[in-house]
């Protein structure tokens, strides 16, 4: 086999920086991969689901307004929504392959645990930079450690836990895998 039977995309855009690239980052990742994670890029002084939404305006229309009678929408965290809209924003999520998992620790997580034999999860966004900053609410900005590398490399490593779980994890969110009749 010459390619991936499916691409696992996890990325974000970085805060306070070129707006008007957030569009093109989400077009691009929308029309080369098969599952699209948008996460947390280090938002700085920006709120993190405006940072989001800038990359949503990439999709094409029919996806992006397909949910736009919605009392929420779905292009945003499950966090950010009423507990009895989950299902909603789940099932529309899932229905277009497209999620935001603003934590990126449980974005990259997920993606690693999703991916099936033949898969290529590729992290997009930070490389070499070990940091994320976030504003601190008082003007100015909080840096914390995040290094993608090691977050994924941990991930594998507990993959064999996840594996033994019993869990369904072709899709977002995972379920009780069903027993064998």
């Amino acid at each position: 086999m010459c390619g991936p039977r499916r691409i696992l995309v996890v990325f974000g855009c970085t805060g306070d920086t070129d707006k008007e690239l957030r569009a093109e980052m989400g077009a691009a990742a929308h029309n080369k991969a098969d599952v699209v994670i948008i996460t947390n890029d280090s938002p700085g002084h920006e709120h993190p689901a405006d940072v989001v939404a800038d990359i949503v305006a990439g999709f094409p229309e029919e996806v992006r307004d397909r949910y736009s009678l919605w009392v929420h929408t779905p292009w945003q965290d499950p966090s950010r929504t009423p507990w009895w809209f989950e299902q909603w924003l789940y099932q529309a999520q899932r229905e277009n392959r497209r999620y935001i998992i603003e934590d990126r620790f449980f974005a990259i997580r997920t993606a690693i645990g999703t991916a099936q034999e033949g898969d290529v999860v590729v992290i997009v966004g930070k490389g070499d930079v070990d940091v994320q900053e976030f504003a601190d609410g008082k003007g100015g900005i909080e840096t914390g450690w995040f290094d993608d590398r090691m977050e994924a490399a941990d991930a594998l490593g507990k993959l064999g836990y996840l594996l033994s779980a019993g869990l369904d994890r072709k899709e977002i969110p995972w379920q009780k895998a069903k027993a064998e009749a």
